[in-house]
């Protein structure tokens, strides 16, 4: 009960002086130009070049300022796993901006990641001509990176400042990582293979992983699948029966709008094709709508 009542009392008393102190240090530790009050922190997320995204989060004074978080949507990197461009691209295209609207820039721009990714953050921004200092947080060890340096920094995991780099860093991962999840649910793929007990999203990106798309996964034999996927012959059976009534289905669903398009007539399209525009029309929005909730 004592240690208890000393955590609260803790807590409290750190709300009270806020983050002023650890921003100090982080100033001090790292020979920043001036006190990040203002930190912007990105993020990469992806499935081997599939639904690049990055995120962007912003901190005011050690607490989150959700008003200015965004989200990109790779556009350099599609296909492709190159986590420095990606770095770049979503850099260049948030500060650009800032800079054409002449808003106002970060103190400190944080990365999740290592010295590559630093670099690439700061040969954007001296290109913009933009001085705000830039760091990165790599997850190992928590080692913090400066640009062009050959060692980290190494903070007491106890370290104030340390906190609020993490608290940033695990930030832009959670958003990240969120929104390249939901890109990833408006594929046919994932919702298929998760609606088979005990597949899981991990284990669905190892399937997707391992066979490409739904016609190998329902060609594939079921001992294949659960020997290269780590999983149940049972349950291998009842992935490659589900992606078998799935293709069924898509391919069903492309018969209906074939015989309803075929009925439009030498004076122009019937009342069925007209239907069936309306209703690719109208999926496609649910699936744009979907997306960018």
């Amino acid at each position: 009960m004592a240690r208890q009542n000393a955590q609260e009392e803790l807590k409290k008393r750190l709300k009270e002086r806020g983050a002023g102190p650890a921003l100090d240090e982080l100033k001090r530790v790292l020979g920043l130009q001036n006190r990040p009050e203002r930190i912007e922190g990105f993020d990469v997320a992806q499935l081997d070049g599939k639904h690049p995204v990055a995120s962007l989060i912003s901190f005011r004074n050690g607490v989150p300022d959700r008003k200015n978080y965004r989200y990109f949507k790779l556009r350099t990197v599609v296909g492709i796993v190159d986590d420095f461009a990606s770095v770049a691209e979503a850099v260049e295209r948030r500060y650009k901006r800032l800079l054409r609207e002449s808003r106002e820039l970060p103190d400190l721009v944080l990365i999740d990641g290592g010295l590559g990714q630093v670099n690439a953050a700061r040969s954007v921004l001296d290109k913009l001509g933009i001085r705000c200092d830039v760091a990165g947080l790599a997850k190992r060890d928590e080692e913090i990176w400066l640009p062009h340096t050959p060692e980290p920094v190494k903070l007491s995991k106890r370290s104030e400042a340390l906190k609020v780099l993490q608290f940033v860093r695990d930030e832009t991962h959670r958003f990240a990582t969120g929104f390249n999840q939901r890109l990833r649910s408006k594929d046919l793929y994932f919702p298929v293979l998760e609606s088979v007990e005990g597949i899981g999203l991990k284990r669905a990106a190892l399937i997707i992983k391992t066979y490409g798309d739904l016609e190998k996964i329902a060609a594939a034999e079921p001992q294949a699948i659960a020997e290269k996927c780590r999983i149940s012959e049972a349950a291998a059976r009842a992935v490659r029966a589900a992606v078998a009534l799935a293709l069924e289905d898509k391919d069903e669903k492309k018969k209906d709008f074939a015989v309803a398009k075929a009925g439009t007539s030498k004076r122009g399209k019937s009342s069925a094709a007209a239907l069936a525009d309306e209703a690719f029309a109208a999926e496609e929005k649910q699936e744009y709508e979907a997306g960018n909730k």
